[in-house]
């Protein structure tokens, strides 16, 4: 699974510029990979927005590949959360908590500080009933069941890693149906503030807009999904081993070769598709990265 300010720009301009510019500078895709041996290995992509690849200067961090974590490997299922928030789910179904402080730098173990004190809480049990879960942003958590519905939550204490001891931590309404028929895609992935995509078997990429997300409306609730939603916005995206989004239409597929292909779905707010003209950047495609087949499981926000 953005202009091309490198971090020594970033810094010289926000001696310069009024606060509110340097709060809106873009932000990095960070991207998270799983070693078979429980690695947990941490990327900075500066160039997500523009798609900067391994020939380009200053389009990945110098210290992307560091190991961050150790004994992922053990997890049912690991999907992140926002502002360095990680999700992981035990076999035995417990939900588990984390949160990289250091996203932005990558920070390690060895790093004070690096990871909240609380890494590792249980927030939740029974997780393991689904055959997906996925992470919509804010908070909310999808979950996938056997029979297709898709069950909606909402961690509202999810940068603090509250959980089911503590009073207001989960929104009552969570574990809402807000879907069927979702057992049908090869996979389901988020692309943030209710935006969701679904692979079909044939290779179709569908797009999907929750625009209730924030408070779980489901299917009876007049306006809860975008009219359009089911889209045809892609082909051809059986052809990856994992693919992954990290917001603001950029998504990330991994080839069974190891290559890490870039693309930007510049309507992804709107699901504009393949016939719509400037929905894609014109270089979707492109290969940002090589032996990404080497991980397990990658994600990133």
């Amino acid at each position: 699974m953005f202009s091309r300010l490198t971090v020594s720009t970033l810094l010289a301009l926000s001696a310069l510029a009024p606060v509110a510019q340097a709060q809106s500078a873009p932000r990095p895709a960070i991207i998270y990979g799983i070693l078979p041996g429980g690695d947990l290995n941490w990327y900075r992509h500066n160039a997500n927005l523009t798609g900067g690849g391994l020939q380009d200067a200053g389009s990945w961090n110098a210290s992307s590949g560091k190991t961050v974590g150790i004994g992922w490997n053990g997890m049912k299922e690991v999907f992140p959360g926002d502002n360095g928030v990680i999700y992981a789910i035990t076999p035995n179904g417990d939900l588990k908590w984390y949160k990289h402080t250091a996203n932005l730098t990558g920070g390690g173990l060895q790093d004070a500080g690096s990871w909240n004190a609380s890494s590792g809480k249980t927030v939740g049990i029974g997780w393991n009933e689904f055959v997906k879960v996925f992470s919509g942003g804010n908070g909310v958590i999808y979950g996938i069941l056997p029979n297709g519905d898709l069950k909606w939550y909402r961690h509202t204490a999810y940068l603090t890693g509250g959980g089911l001891q503590d009073a207001g931590s989960w929104n009552p309404t969570s574990g809402k149906t807000v879907g069927i028929g979702w057992n049908g895609f090869k996979d389901v992935f988020s692309g943030g503030n209710g935006i969701i995509y679904g692979i079909l078997p044939n290779g179709d990429l569908k797009w999907y807009r929750h625009a209730a997300y924030l408070t779980g409306g489901g299917l009876q609730d007049a306006g809860s999904w975008n009219p359009t939603s089911g889209k045809t916005v892609g082909v051809g995206w059986n052809g990856f081993n994992q693919v992954f989004s990290t917001g603001k239409g950029i998504m990330y597929g991994i080839l069974p070769n190891g290559d890490l292909k870039w693309y930007r779905h510049t309507a992804y707010l709107t699901g504009g598709g393949l016939q719509d003209a400037g929905s894609w950047n014109p270089t979707s495609g492109k290969t940002v990265g090589v032996g990404w087949n080497s991980f397990l499981t990658v994600f990133g926000f």
